[in-house]
């Protein structure tokens, strides 16, 4: 049921359709959400329920995206996840009306209850990766921030808005993905490519205090995240 939805709502969707849709024109809204109920309808195989597959998603679908076009006028990536949430929620209680899965749901709370432990810790180790390390790191590069020039390597004029603040949660995030799948070289290539990239910024800059900076910066995060990574690990081998 989700492979029908993504098929629908990306790969089946033309650009026509897509652009129609933007507009609120209501044939463009009613043609995608008939193909979506009924792409879902095919791949339940549920010919009986059709009375309730066909307008549970064909009216869902057509009103979630509908006030969507109509009322949100900023389209960002936090309206997209949201929109794609909500459809993902609704086939979700689709698919336990339609199997009504009760033997399936009490695996996973019992999966849930005997490796609590396990999913707190990893959900504790991505939480502190985010906020909490930029706060750390933050206050511990302060005494060597360089301060911003008015000529045209200065960092505030070459530098994205938040772009720091974004390759810092990847780059973590990525690390400590990487120790807990047990694919540490990753680590390597991701300093190297990190390093390359950086190259080409740092040499031109001319400043030696920009470039220690950076690298102090980086150090910080990629030392933090290891920690973390194999903290995490160490707690789940033990719990």
């Amino acid at each position: 049921m989700i492979i029908a939805h993504v098929l629908a709502d990306f790969s089946l969707q033309s650009n026509c359709i897509a652009k129609r849709k933007s507009k609120n024109n209501l044939p463009a809204h009613f043609i995608h959400a008939a193909i979506q109920a009924l792409l879902i309808y095919l791949v339940t195989m549920q010919w009986s329920a059709w009375y309730i597959t066909l307008p549970y998603i064909f009216i869902t679908h057509f009103i979630i995206d509908y006030f969507k076009n109509r009322y949100v006028t900023n389209h960002k990536i936090w309206w997209f996840m949201l929109d794609q949430a909500t459809h993902l929620l609704l086939i979700g209680l689709l698919w336990y009306i339609l199997f009504k899965p009760t033997e399936l749901v009490g695996c996973f709370k019992a999966y849930a209850l005997q490796n609590s432990t396990s999913i707190l810790g990893i959900l504790l180790a991505y939480l502190l990766l985010f906020v909490p390390c930029s706060i750390l790191i933050g206050m511990i590069t302060s005494q060597w921030t360089p301060q911003p020039n008015e000529d045209k390597d200065s960092i505030t004029t070459e530098s994205l808005y938040r772009g720091g603040r974004w390759i810092g949660y990847l780059e973590r995030f990525l690390i400590v993905t990487a120790i807990l799948m047990s694919v540490p070289e990753m680590i390597g290539w991701l300093l190297a490519a990190k390093s390359i990239f950086r190259f080409g910024e740092l040499n031109r800059s001319k400043d030696i205090q920009k470039t220690e900076y950076v690298l102090i910066g980086t150090l910080c995060s990629f030392s933090i995240s290891i920690a973390i990574g194999y903290f995490t690990k160490f707690i789940l081998m033990h719990s």
